[in-house]
């Protein structure tokens, strides 16, 4: 979880409290991090939605949303920013809810922006595209509405009620369950006043032609291929030196299955390096590794099982253990590292134990150099190997690291 710049500067900050739950959404935030837990109980009218402001930028919707449009649903308020790995790690737990509840919930992403560079509109564009979102997006460049819902880091959920009431909001990923079971108790309870009716989309990825590449993460190249992850399609393209596809792993739908190349799925594929007869691929959305025989032109899991996981220190079955979004690969000789960027660390996969271990980082967000167990890292995403210098884009500390 990261939090707010020390730097930004805030009105009164209003902290929410649980009025009609046990289970207070007020709760622990993301497994290695811990956020500010005081409650100011305030008059419940001081608990209401606030009117947008006509100057916010919105996206994915035909006009901007009105305080009218969230009357009769249960709302949630996602505070997050682009940069964020907590954030990109929520946004599933939102599509579920979104799946199961229809119309009744409305989701709304409140972009916040950490980095000047976040505040662009165009950009912010591109990545509700990239990420696949379908629900309201609105660029709260000035954390006017951060600033009104107490937003003090992110990931932040603020949950409403179909009365406009606020209830409480819970800073972290996680905790889909709690979400899940106050949406279904909400709905019970304000049973008289539901409106499952849709709101004005217009979604931004509607807005792209069709192309053969969408946001592609990664690339490498061999003597004979040149790899790209075709990130938003999904999919891993092998083509030849003058750009000639010659082999397509994976589909446009996102997946997760092994086997031949065209039945084969990923989840949004980032980091990729060649072996002597394959290809690993970083399949970030699935928290998995995967390889591409290039032989056998077939595709296998060779780390990870499918859930998002975080260990600070240990060695393990690659294929037992769960990974947090791996975003860079790199291969010497028998060593795979792994940017995960999920955990803030550095790993390493030995193809030929077929073990893996965290190898640098504590797993505690920052930017602390020194010794590799209590060095720390912001969402690593790239790396390269030179000699014997492993070099790490560390992308949310703006860095570039070496070990």
């Amino acid at each position: 979880m990261a939090r707010i710049p020390h730097n930004a500067s805030f009105s009164r900050l209003l902290l929410f409290s649980i009025a009609l739950f046990s289970a207070t959404l007020l709760s622990s935030c993301s497994a290695d991090e811990q956020t500010d837990k005081s409650v100011e109980n305030l008059p419940k009218s001081v608990f209401r939605a606030v009117p947008f402001s006509p100057d916010l930028p919105w996206l994915n919707v035909s006009r901007p949303l009105e305080l009218d449009d969230l009357h009769g649903k249960v709302v949630i308020l996602d505070f997050w920013t682009y940069g964020c790995i907590n954030c990109i790690h929520v946004l599933a737990d939102l599509k579920r809810l979104e799946e199961k509840y229809g119309h009744q919930l409305l989701v709304i992403g409140v972009h916040t922006p950490k980095f000047d560079n976040e505040k662009n509109l165009e950009t912010l564009r591109n990545i509700v595209v990239r990420y696949g979102i379908e629900h309201p997006v609105v660029n709260d460049v000035d954390f006017k509405l951060g600033t009104y819902y107490g937003m003090r880091a992110w990931p932040t959920r603020v949950v409403i009620d179909p009365a406009g009431n606020v209830l409480g909001k819970y800073s972290g990923e996680g905790r889909y369950d709690l979400f899940d079971e106050t949406i279904s108790q909400l709905l019970r309870e304000h049973k008289s006043i539901l409106d499952a009716s849709p709101i004005p989309l217009k979604l931004e990825k509607d807005r792209f032609e069709s192309s053969i590449l969408a946001a592609p993460g990664k690339i490498a190249v061999s003597d004979q291929y040149v790899a790209i992850s075709d990130t938003l399609h999904h999919r891993v393209i092998l083509a030849d030196h003058g750009g000639r596809i010659q082999h397509i792993f994976g589909g446009i739908e996102a997946g997760r299955s092994d086997g031949a190349a065209a039945d084969a799925r990923f989840d949004s594929p980032q980091g990729l390096a060649f072996g002597e007869h394959g290809l690993y691929v970083a399949d970030t959305g699935n928290h998995l590794i995967r390889y591409i025989d290039l032989e056998a032109l077939s595709v296998t899991t060779v780390a990870g099982n499918g859930r998002l996981e975080r260990y600070r220190n240990g060695e393990f079955d690659a294929l037992h253990i769960g990974l947090a979004s791996p975003w860079g690969l790199v291969l010497k000789e028998n060593e795979l590292y792994v940017a995960m960027a999920g955990s803030h660390q550095i790993w390493r996969y030995d193809t030929q134990s077929r073990k893996i271990r965290p190898y640098a980082g504590s797993g505690r967000e920052g930017i602390d150099d020194g010794d590799l167990k209590i060095s720390s890292f912001s969402q690593p995403s790239g790396l390269s190997i030179k000699d014997d210098w492993l070099y790490v884009a560390d992308a949310e500390d703006s860095a570039v690291r070496r070990i």
